[in-house]
């Protein structure tokens, strides 16, 4: 667990299949690191079933982007909340 003392407090979830699909209103991309968090949760989709060794790295990189874009919309460092 990334969160240091919550490990009876730890989500899953699993992504299968990802559609690509234009997305509209409130769920279109606000920024670009947005738009790549998709992109990105579209890679994890089709390496499920072809490259399952990718999956910590798309993980990471998910984790990452998430991260900045948390920092961005607090407009501050966000690594004393994320760890």
């Amino acid at each position: 667990s990334r969160l240091e003392g919550l490990e009876d407090r730890v989500a899953g979830a699993e992504l299968w299949h990802y559609c690509a699909t234009q997305p509209t209103g409130e769920f279109a991309p606000v920024s670009k690191l947005d738009l790549l968090a998709d992109h990105l949760m579209m890679a994890r989709s089709t390496a499920i079933d072809v490259a399952k060794w990718l999956l910590p790295r798309i993980d990471d990189a998910l984790f990452e982007v998430g991260r900045e874009i948390a920092r961005q919309e607090a407009g501050q460092d966000a690594s004393g909340i994320l760890h």
